[in-house]
């Protein structure tokens, strides 16, 4: 089996099968672990490294809370609603302010996943990240949060 960089899990082909779906849809996502207690980052894609201005080593190993990328605007109701859907093992979507590497800001539209093992056991999360900045619906949301939709106001 190829060995894939990024990975700080044992491999398995259960880990490479969700990978490679994720991979061909053109996503942006990371795999953590949720078995430990801070839920650690054991794969990003180049798609997440590529959005957030990150390498993998800079990712993997932090927490999928991914405070490193919270910020001023970043709602502290938004990242309790991640936190709540990783500790009760929901899928849920969030929308949140995050900042990149670089220090701009971007509204992200973020899908956490539970994945199960065998034995039904939630193992991994799967956490997609989209960036709606320039969502076709902008305009809507202008009126509501300028600020954090268009930097520059």
């Amino acid at each position: 089996m190829p060995v894939r960089r990024g990975h700080v899990a044992p491999q398995n082909t259960f880990i490479d099968s969700i990978i490679r779906k994720f991979d061909n849809l053109n996503r942006r996502f990371i795999v953590a672990n949720a078995q430990v207690e801070n839920k650690p980052i054991i794969f990003c894609n180049d798609g997440f490294t590529e959005l957030l201005g990150y390498t993998r080593g800079e990712i993997v190993q932090r927490s999928c809370m991914c405070e490193f990328l919270h910020g001023p605007h970043t709602s502290p109701n938004a990242v309790a609603k991640i936190a709540e859907a990783l500790e009760d093992s929901e899928e849920r979507q969030v929308e949140i302010v995050y900042y990149k590497k670089d220090g701009s800001k971007f509204l992200c539209s973020q899908v956490m996943a539970p994945i199960r093992n065998e034995e039904g056991i939630v193992s991994m999360f799967i956490i997609n990240f989209e960036d709606l900045t320039d969502a076709p619906y902008r305009d809507e949301l202008d009126d509501v949060v300028p600020s954090i939709i268009d930097p520059r106001k």
